[in-house]
């Protein structure tokens, strides 16, 4: 570990054992003396990311109560890791509607006005290609 993340580390032990005593990015970084980098979330979330990931930290967070802890059972670590998988469904789920509308839509860029309309239907799709392929013939 870097000197910032032992710095967080050495502080969430000593003040951080379990979820009911929580800290935040601002509380960390102010005890810590960690250097100004990106807002304060982005940069301790950074640096306990690198933690978790690079030197085998157990650091909980959730996604709507602010502060970082050392997870102490697997009560707390469940509930750590269901925040993650539900984030993580979520992020995956909006990633494939955008390439579904993005193919619905032939790559076009939609017109707001239409975004609350139904999606065309399979023979309408087909109708829009023949379409265009008619057009470039023609062209």
């Amino acid at each position: 570990m870097n000197e910032e993340q032992q710095s967080i580390w050495d502080y969430l032990n000593e003040n951080a054992i379990g979820y009911e005593n929580r800290k935040s990015s601002s509380e960390i970084r102010d005890n810590c003396d960690l250097e100004a980098g990106d807002t304060t979330n982005v940069y301790v979330g950074n640096l306990i990311t690198r933690m978790i990931l690079n030197h085998g930290c157990c650091i909980g967070s959730l996604m709507w109560n602010s502060g970082y802890w050392i997870i102490q059972d697997e009560v707390e670590l469940d509930r750590v890791c269901e925040s993650l998988e539900n984030r993580a469904n979520s992020i995956v789920e909006r990633s494939n509607a955008l390439r579904e509308n993005w193919q619905q839509n032939n790559g076009k860029r939609m017109d707001p006005q239409f975004c609350n309309e139904p999606l065309p239907t399979q023979f309408q799709k087909e109708c829009w290609i023949n379409l265009r392929i008619n057009q470039k013939m023609l062209s």
